[in-house]
């Protein structure tokens, strides 16, 4: 199907308001009809292309674009795709449009009107006339100009001297070249001549109204005073009382003294304690208490027991239970509080382990025990006492192991 561009129109759109540095736009126009007259609707892939001539000549510029025809209407804005360079109007004298349409050939070229033209403004930045006047006639931002070029200069310029007011210096001023200053002789004149011409004068005339510097008012005497002050008492301000290690007598807080609460363990040193203050009749501690453990014979236990004596042998690997002590803090009086600290000691021979447990697991304490030739004496590490019934085991690690006299020692 033959379609005929049928009508056309064109015109040059730049962005405000610098259009010299905007893209460029060309708007084209028209109404698109098939062969037998009836207008084309949908959308067609026209080619649009810029010649020298009518016929012939070069190309300078083409793009397709596809273009929505409505009732054979259509618009189409030339630089959309492919950049519209101004200066193709600037470097020819003419230029002619070339619109092709899907497949179909060419249609005759139509001539672009002074419109597409404009875009040559943005190449005119060196003007050779202005108003006709060429160029070099005017004057530059950095040209000088001397005063005799000046026309219409006034009257009081015109001999070059600013003729403006002269000033003297009157009476109590002085005037050194353009700067006024006062006369201090004549100013220090005045006041004695005008004012008071003696010390005397001037504090007699001071005192009638002023008070001397080191004058007091009674606080009756005051004005403005508000209302809290009025009784001249401070009701406002925060109410304290004396905590722990202190004490208030009146308005005066003191320390009365510290106590062990205030002391957190550990914190004081022997360097925080002045030589001499402390004297051994300042601390006092009792005799170390020792509690033997009975050999274990029926009773209740943990586990296998071995009854005897106070010394025995075993070559159980595994825990057996030779001695109990029923430990009971409130009713041994005075135990508690004198003897906070407690170990573990007897005399062992052989290799194997002791543990002084309670509650059956909770271990207190344990000596450990390696070969020798004779029995040692041992102690375990330092435990606190507390209410139980506690029991002694023991587990050789190999061969027989061998035990003595097992005490707890309290301090």
């Amino acid at each position: 199907m033959r379609k005929v561009f049928v009508a056309f129109a064109a015109c040059l759109l730049v962005a405000a308001p610098a259009a010299a540095d905007a893209p460029a736009y060309m708007p084209v126009q028209g109404v698109l009809a098939d062969a037998g007259g009836t207008p084309v609707n949908g959308d067609v892939a026209i080619r649009f292309g810029l010649y020298t001539a009518d016929l012939g000549g070069t190309e300078v510029w083409n793009e397709t674009q596809t273009v929505t025809v409505d009732q054979g209407f259509f618009t189409a804005y030339l630089g959309d795709v492919t950049v519209l360079n101004l200066a193709v109007f600037r470097d020819n004298n003419g230029l002619w449009l070339g619109v092709r349409v899907g497949s179909d050939a060419e249609m005759s070229r139509f001539q672009v009107a002074t419109t597409g033209y404009a875009a040559y403004a943005q190449y005119a930045g060196d003007a050779e006339m202005l108003g006709g006047t060429p160029a070099g006639d005017f004057l530059t931002s950095t040209s000088g100009v001397g005063w005799g070029s000046l026309t219409g200069v006034p009257a009081g310029f015109a001999d070059g001297t600013d003729d403006g007011a002269s000033y003297s210096a009157g009476t109590g001023l002085t005037l050194t070249g353009s700067t006024f200053a006062a006369d201090q002789t004549t100013i220090q004149g005045w006041a004695q001549g005008v004012c008071y011409d003696t010390e005397a004068e001037l504090t007699a005339a001071l005192d009638d109204n002023y008070s001397p510097l080191a004058h007091s008012h009674p606080w009756s005497s005051l004005t403005g005073v508000p209302a809290g002050f009025a009784d001249g008492t401070d009701d406002v301000g925060p109410t304290y009382t004396a905590g722990a290690g202190l004490s208030l007598a009146g308005t005066t807080l003191s320390v009365s003294g510290v106590t062990s609460a205030m002391i957190t363990d550990g914190t004081i040193a022997s360097a925080d304690i002045a030589d001499g203050t402390i004297t051994a009749a300042d601390i006092g501690w009792p005799a170390p208490a020792t509690l033997q453990l009975a050999p274990q014979a029926n009773v209740a236990t943990c586990g296998t027991t071995i009854g005897g004596t106070y010394w025995g042998s075993t070559v159980s690997a595994t825990d057996v239970y030779i001695g109990v002590l029923w430990y009971d803090e409130t009713a041994a009086t005075g135990l508690g509080a004198d003897y906070p600290r407690a170990r573990l000691t007897l005399s062992c021979r052989g290799n194997g382990t002791f543990e002084l447990v309670t509650g059956c697991s909770t271990v207190l304490a344990t000596i450990t025990c390696t070969s020798g030739a004779r029995p040692w004496t041992r102690a375990s590490a330092e435990f606190a006492p507390a209410t139980g019934d506690w029991n002694l085991r023991v587990r050789a690690s190999s061969g027989t192991i061998e035990w003595q006299a097992p005490s707890v020692v309290l301090y």
